[in-house]
């Protein structure tokens, strides 16, 4: 069976098909440059894969809105939409998972500086006790005092 695509979609192919070259040209410099680009390795594997996803997306919705008459080749219409809605979830849930390993890793960061924070200050005091040869209390400054120790309400 040989299937003939009618250029009379949706909307008119003159509008939908530079369109989609362009995002498409945008979308392979965007991948491009996250693949040089230097976060981490979680980071980027994801967000390449979701690049790469969208590259199938864009020219299957393109098809889908401009080269397919879905009165002439129903079936063929159905079926370009049906990949045009796995292509998406695909893409949400790839997204879905690049905000989860963001939160993961600013959690990671988060860890290391306030353990980096109480280390440094675990030898600041060890410091400033070995000099005076006393116990000396560290503390954060209360908003209300002033560089001089002095309490103001």
């Amino acid at each position: 069976m040989h299937t003939t695509i009618a250029i009379s979609g949706v909307l008119p192919a003159w509008l939908v098909i530079p369109s989609a070259v362009l995002v498409m040209l945008t979308v392979a410099a965007a991948i491009t440059v996250t693949a040089k680009h230097t976060t981490p390795a979680s980071r980027r594997r994801v967000r390449l894969a979701n690049g790469w996803v969208m590259l199938l997306l864009i020219p299957l919705a393109a098809t889908g809105f401009s080269l397919i008459d879905s009165a002439q080749q129903p079936r063929l219409f159905v079926q370009i939409w049906i990949l045009v809605i796995g292509l998406i979830s695909i893409s949400v849930v790839l997204a879905i998972m690049d905000v989860l390993n963001t939160a993961r890793l600013a959690r990671l960061a988060h860890q290391r500086l306030r353990t980096s924070m109480r280390l440094t200050a675990d030898t600041a005091q060890s410091i400033a006790e070995s000099k005076s040869n006393e116990p000396i209390a560290l503390r954060l400054a209360d908003e209300n005092e002033t560089p001089d120790g002095a309490h103001h309400d």
